[in-house]
């Protein structure tokens, strides 16, 4: 738990979030996922992209949505990682073709779209928008089914995070400890 929490701390540092926005957001992915690592790899892969608090929580929302439609058979990392390299590179990565194809969509009538984007970020906003249009409908479903048990685990992270706080600042006592002894 602490590595992975380190990570993220790293990277929100490295791209200039907000540690309280970071945890939020990690918080909730641990509600649908139950994994940290995977939540933190969700946020870090896209944090690279350089978006605003707001763009990335609409680009991770709409990661979520392709995933609540397709479960892991786009995991949300590699999803994550595709959106991201295919923000950079203004072409499509990975599983990311995946998500359009079974949405519908042409991957290569995507990339003359890309091409006419100028920046990175205005090539995530195009991902996330097309993202968010094809599948925020089973986001939708799948979040109104899943409300208590993805609050159950938002609990349970937090607990996690007090217990990794307090074994932190109990430590250097249990060390004192072990030294005088």
């Amino acid at each position: 738990f602490e590595s992975s929490m380190a990570k993220l701390a790293g990277s929100t540092k490295q791209y200039g979030y907000d540690t309280e926005d970071t945890n939020e957001k990690v918080k909730e992915l641990y509600g649908y996922f139950e994994d940290e690592q995977v939540a933190v790899n969700a946020i870090t892969n896209l944090q690279g992209i350089g978006l605003s608090q707001a763009e990335l929580n609409k680009t991770t929302d709409a990661a979520i949505a392709v995933w609540s439609a397709y479960g892991d058979s786009i995991p949300i990392e590699s999803l994550t990682e595709s959106i991201n390299e295919t923000s950079q590179v203004g072409k499509v990565t990975g599983v990311l073709g995946d998500a359009l194809k079974f949405a519908g969509l042409s991957e290569d009538e995507f990339n003359k779209k890309l091409e006419s984007c100028k920046t990175t970020q205005e090539r995530a906003k195009l991902v996330t928008d097309t993202l968010n249009g094809a599948y925020s409908d089973s986001k939708a479903v799948y979040d109104q089914i899943t409300e208590s048990s993805r609050k159950l685990s938002e609990a349970q992270h937090e607990l996690k995070t007090k217990e990794d706080q307090l074994s932190d600042a109990v430590e250097p006592v249990k060390a004192e400890f072990e030294s005088l002894k």
